[in-house]
């Protein structure tokens, strides 16, 4: 387990501490991170919503992409589907849908 996951939460700050400071966007200093740690902080609740459903989740055989693509060497995986993904943000006025894609 990652340090900072055993109580379910992971100081944001931390995450954005590891990030490399990027040079001058066109619109300013680092608009790009800035505007990505507001986003971080404003659907907070949400990310830890499925983070936490994710979590809770049984492990399960390791289901390859339709193309058949392996994603992982790992036997087992854990799996939120997207319904439940569009449940959880909705929890938190996050509007999603779930389309199937191509």
């Amino acid at each position: 387990m990652e340090p900072g996951l055993e109580g379910g939460t992971r100081d944001r700050g931390s995450i954005f501490g590891r990030l490399p400071r990027w040079p001058y966007y066109s619109d300013g200093p680092y608009v790009l991170e800035n505007q990505a740690e507001q986003l971080v902080a404003e659907n907070w609740p949400a990310i830890e919503g499925l983070a936490n459903a994710l979590l809770s989740k049984q492990l399960e055989p390791l289901k390859p992409f339709e193309s058949g693509t392996q994603w992982s060497e790992a036997a087992m995986a854990k799996y939120v589907t997207g319904d439940e993904i569009v449940e959880i943000l909705g929890r938190f006025d996050v509007t999603a849908q779930c389309v199937q894609e191509c």
